[in-house]
């Protein structure tokens, strides 16, 4: 597991707890609430309780736990229901099981859908706690000797392999050392979220973070964590259903040796933690839940990564790298696209518009590179610097290939590529297949389902084309800068980067060109026009002030006196 959220030592995980046994939901507060580093922000009886008080807490838990069993019935559908709508609500919130329930069957439903935690009821404070720490920290538990009641009386084969506990003093060890990294990766994230960080700074915080996490990677792969595997069985309807090729993240089990492998763990630990688009912008991939949405980047970095290693078998030549710039990306978005229709898209829906998914597939090839694939920059220099180490350019310096900054770069570029190549898939399955509800049911957040809301996102995503075509990008293209999206954390956030663009700028035309021109001219007229409302305002302010405030001044007094000498006057007479 990789790059997971950071539970400071010196910050108290919040709790939410919900339990139908008030006697044991009032015990477990109390011991609880004993530990330095816990603390209950909230609890409920029942998950009706729960959903209300979640929705109103000003911040999430950093854990939630709760027992399968809220009620005296014996149907746990209700409980599997609530994990399923936390998951997809709260992607970032991890689960703890509490609970008498011993079946291994019961339990394997529960971990497919991302439950994080496990424990029975009865277990040792310390375990426990330990064990909430180790979950809170974004790592799995799952507590040995989980046995399937319906085969509690059978002996498992002699050959099988057996769970080993290991010794309690290596446990101690790696829940000492993972908390003395997380504590520096907590002082180093503040220091990049300063907002006046130097460019500079920002890269050596950044090389800092990648230590720390690698020295975390090690420690988590080196000494041991206590799991169990769950003995599953499968039902007759799974075992009727035909196969579906899964996507899942691929396996980097060495310890990264390159910087390819290296760029390839980090990012993959980014996209586990769920992404948020903090951006000012629509994403196409904001369409999809938040499980299929790390499904889909998953299958972008694997395909990236096996493309990588084609490439490294075949020996490219360094120079042919720019002139298959365009070959190179298409082939890592068909192939993504190929593998995300064969899995989620209907054939009769595929027929309908095209003889077969290959034929699809290139009749979609020009658009997407046009107004997606063809705008990803620095292609041939990233596939430089991961198959040739070569080095990395960056405010015109060349930067050495293991230096933090031009890790740092690449790993810029690769977020971006990346982020695109997705959208790019969306892209096609948003304009043809959109409307279709098995795609709607399986992909979409709940929200997006209705025609309405369909209707509106693809709205807002055709005017953000022709803003970006017509004003954004002609503006960075002037500007000498490309926009790019990066993960920072779990966000998914926009950034700039300097970027020579003389040869683009010269082949505008039309629109685009008329806003460069613009911007030009008001770049030029700009310091005149104030320093002409400068002068006339200062003048305006001499006016009143120095010759119509003093008039009135004057006028004024000499009513006053006018006032004063007739009383005076007229006191006389008397």
């Amino acid at each position: 597991m990789l790059d997971f959220r950071v539970v400071s030592s010196d910050r108290a995980i919040k709790i939410f707890l919900i339990d139908g046994d008030i006697v044991f939901l009032e015990g477990l507060r109390q011991v609880l609430k004993s530990q330095n580093d816990m603390t209950i922000i909230a609890q409920a009886e029942n998950l009706q309780k729960a959903r209300e008080q979640l929705s109103s807490l000003e911040a999430l838990p950093n854990i939630l736990i709760l027992d399968i069993h809220l009620t005296d019935e014996e149907t746990i559908t209700p409980s599997m229901e609530f994990c399923q709508e936390i998951k997809q609500a709260y992607p970032n919130l991890p689960l703890f099981l509490l609970t008498t329930v011993t079946d291994g069957k019961i339990l394997g439903s529960f971990r497919r859908l991302g439950i994080e935690g496990y424990a029975r009821k009865r277990t040792a404070v310390e375990e426990l706690t330990n064990a909430l720490r180790q979950v809170a920290r974004g790592e799995l538990y799952w507590q040995q000797g989980i046995i399937s009641e319906s085969y509690s009386l059978q002996l498992s084969p002699p050959d099988s392999p057996q769970p080993v506990t290991p010794p309690r003093w290596l446990t101690r060890q790696r829940e000492t050392g993972l908390s003395e990294i997380e504590k520096n990766l907590a002082q180093v994230e503040a220091n990049l979220n300063k907002e006046d960080l130097s460019s500079f700074d920002w890269l050596f915080w950044q090389g800092l973070r990648r230590e720390l996490r690698v020295a975390q990677w090690i420690v988590k792969q080196l000494l041991p964590v206590e799991v169990v595997v769950v003995n599953e069985e499968k039902t007759e309807q799974e075992e009727d259903k035909p196969p579906q090729s899964e996507i899942t993240p691929p396996q980097l089990t060495a310890f990264p040796t390159s910087v390819s492998e290296t760029l390839f763990q980090t990012t993959l630990g980014k996209i586990q933690l769920g992404l948020v688009n903090q951006t000012d912008y629509t994403l196409e991939i904001d369409l999809l839940n938040a499980e299929k949405k790390r499904e889909l980047l998953y299958l972008v970095v694997q395909q990236f990564q096996e493309l990588l290693q084609q490439l490294k078998f075949i020996q490219l030549p360094l120079e042919n790298l720019s002139e298959r710039r365009s070959r190179l990306l298409r082939e890592v978005w068909q192939n993504c696209l190929s593998k995300w229709i064969s899995n989620y898209v209907p054939e009769t829906a595929i027929f309908e518009v095209a003889p077969s998914i290959s034929d699809f597939i290139l009749q979609e090839v020009p658009f997407v590179e046009e107004t997606n694939l063809n705008k990803i920059p620095q292609v041939p220099a990233l596939f430089a610097y991961l198959l040739y180490q070569q080095p990395l350019e960056i405010d015109q310096v060349s930067y050495r290939p293991e230096s933090p900054e031009a890790q740092s770069r690449a790993e810029v570029l690769f977020h971006h590529l990346v982020l695109q190549i997705a959208n790019g898939v969306m892209q096609v399955i948003l304009n043809q297949f959109g409307e279709q509800e098995t795609i709607k049911t399986t992909l979409y957040q709940e929200k997006y389902r209705s025609s309405r809301a369909i209707a509106r996102f693809r709205n807002e995503l055709s005017w953000q084309y022709r803003r970006f075509y017509y004003v954004e990008e002609p503006k960075a293209i002037f500007e000498s800068r490309h926009d790019l999206l990066v993960l920072r954390g779990n966000r998914i956030q926009s950034i700039s980067v300097y970027a020579p663009r003389q040869a683009e700028l010269e082949e505008l035309q039309g629109l685009r060109w008329s806003v460069t021109i613009s911007l030009e001219l008001r770049d030029a007229i700009a310091p005149r026009i104030r320093s002409v409302f400068s002068i006339v305002g200062q003048a305006a302010v001499y006016v009143l002030t120095q010759v119509i405030g003093r008039g009135i001044g004057l006028i004024g007094r000499g009513i006053l006196q006018g006032i004063g000498k007739s009383v005076e006057d007229q006191r006389n007479q008397r």
